[in-house]
């Protein structure tokens, strides 16, 4: 999305603008009651129809100027501070309620509803609302524009596309998708995605042309290995991507060299960059137990790594800005951390970490969400954080967050007998998130929360169980529900999704490596 207005370094630009006005029906009749801004100038006067309309008129036109005014200093406040919070506000004739709608990171949906009566106690209203993008958030997540507005309900998802590489020669039915970044590169729009299989000598860095969802194809792909094996019962593969301009940073599932960067400037073509970076010398010991990194985030210029539980630091930072190609040692959390971390989230200074409770010792081991002081160069702990157990039989991890405005979104595996297994919590202040509500979602036994992506009310929802992708209605925190038709059945586990452009494209364990999902509009047919 193209920015054009930019105020204090912060650009924003209007999608579009829905004008909705409801008069109702207008009765008129020989005497109103007239109400002044000054109630002590409130009087009976006899007024025919055509100054009692002249007069509600003048009512309806000063309500549009109020509420677009409104409109306008709600967008005003938004422009200095992005996840500013907009009050209601009225005066004596006219009420004024606006509406922020985080519909992705770097885009709201803002509205102002107006409400007011005539000279014959008739309601009136008129709601004004805009779209607006935020530039700097949009550069700090390393995203060419925002998400756009969701332009179906998406209460009936279905399978559209998909793409299986088992039919190609360079790849085995044993081939499992474990993540996925969509991105548009010259009018193409490509899935790159990383996988994990079996044996040697097979690709685990894929790209996908998405640009007709109906039919993905099969443009290029990599073996990251080198034609080394891990051994001692690991696969081969990668765990995690993020794509940021001409380059892919992937984790490769292996003891050194875990972080490979790639050039996919043309994506038919993409090209190792060598070396690989070894988290060796930051004091992650390689012979040590599962040192392979488990997730990686973009934000404003650093590389956040979390790892595996292991024998050195789990969580590191890399710097890109300067040189993408070669990424830059930055800092790690200090040795016997002793965590697996399986997602994260960066807001600010703060880093959010999704941990599995009893993976180290320590008080922080019954944390499931964990929150890092990133502001200085040796990131700390700062011992706020969430504590989701229940019980002391509750192992259940937290596997994956997702962070939208002032909110956190985050997902637990079910472990034994039914808990809760979705939060969420305000993030206002960054440093001390505060849980909203949390819902027990229903899912089987030992289903996991794997990934999601939240647009406005709705949570979409990858999981390890049937149904694997499902949607949820979040609008309210403290009563959570399934939302229309409630998801679709994979043959196998959703480890990683993206949305863009109104599809949901979905990595799969196995069975269709790559799926991409729409709403449903011309079937009222659950699938």
């Amino acid at each position: 999305m193209n920015t054009s207005r930019q105020h204090l370094n912060t650009g924003f630009s209007t999608i579009e603008i829905l004008i909705a006005f409801s008069v109702g029906i207008i009765f008129l009749t020989a005497a109103m009651m007239v109400s002044f801004s000054d109630p002590t100038l409130a009087r009976q006067v006899s007024l025919d129809s055509n100054q009692a309309t002249a007069i509600d008129a003048s009512l309806d036109n000063n309500a549009l100027a109020t509420s677009s005014n409104k409109l306008g200093r709600s967008i005003a406040a938004l422009m200095g501070n992005w996840k500013e919070a907009i009050s209601n506000d009225s005066d004596a004739r006219y009420t004024n309620t606006p509406v922020v709608s985080d519909i992705a990171p770097c885009l709201k949906e803002v509205t102002n509803a107006t409400t007011w009566n005539t000279l014959g106690s008739r309601g009136r209203h008129i709601t004004f609302g805009t779209a607006i993008s935020d530039m700097a958030t949009a550069i700090g997540l390393g995203r060419g524009g925002c998400d756009p507005l969701p332009l179906d309900d998406w209460d009936n998802p279905d399978s559209l596309g998909s793409f299986d590489p088992s039919g190609l020669n360079i790849a085995n039915a044993g081939v499992a998708a474990t993540a996925i970044d969509v991105k548009t590169i010259n009018g193409h729009r490509y899935a790159f995605m990383t996988s994990q299989h079996a044996s040697q000598n097979v690709p685990d860095f894929w790209v996908i042309d998405v640009t007709n969802p109906t039919s993905p194809q099969y443009i290029s792909s990599l073996d990251l290995s080198g034609g080394t094996a891990w051994g001692g019962g690991h696969k081969e593969g990668a765990n995690d991507l993020v794509v940021i301009g001409n380059y892919a940073y992937v984790l490769k599932n292996f003891n050194i060299n875990q972080l490979q960067v790639i050039n996919v400037s043309d994506p038919t073509a993409p090209t190792l960059v060598t070396p690989a970076i070894s988290f060796e010398p930051q004091g992650v010991n390689k012979n040590g137990t599962d040192p392979q990194g488990e997730v990686i985030k973009y934000y404003n210029g650093k590389l956040y790594i979390g790892l595996h539980n292991t024998q050195g630091p789990e969580f590191l930072v890399y710097n890109i800005a300067s040189t993408p190609a070669t990424p830059s040692f930055v800092g790690a959390i200090a040795n016997g951390f002793n965590h697996s971390i399986y997602d994260l989230a960066i807001n600010g200074n703060y880093a959010y970490l999704a941990i599995k409770p009893g993976s180290g010792g320590g008080a922080q081991n019954t944390k499931e969400l964990m929150v890092i002081n990133i502001s200085a160069a040796t990131p700390t702990d700062t011992t706020n954080g969430y504590n989701a157990n229940i019980g002391n039989n509750d192992t259940a991890g937290a596997m994956s967050l997702y962070l939208l405005g002032n909110k956190l979104y985050l997902g637990r595996e079910q472990v034994n007998s039914p808990k809760q297994d979705f939060y969420m919590f305000d993030v206002s202040n960054a440093s001390s998130p505060q849980l909203l509500g949390s819902a027990n979602l229903n899912q089987a036994s030992n289903s996991i929360i794997q990934t999601m992506y939240v647009s406005g009310s709705l949570a979409f929802l990858g999981l390890t169980k049937n149904p694997e992708f499902q949607i949820w209605n979040i609008s309210n925190p403290s009563s959570v529900s399934s939302y229309g038709c409630g998801g679709f059945d994979f043959p196998q586990e959703v480890t990683d999704i993206a949305y863009a452009d109104n599809y949901v494209f979905a990595a799969i364990r196995s069975n269709d490596f790559l799926r991409v999902i729409h709403d449903e509009t011309n079937d009222a047919t659950c699938n």
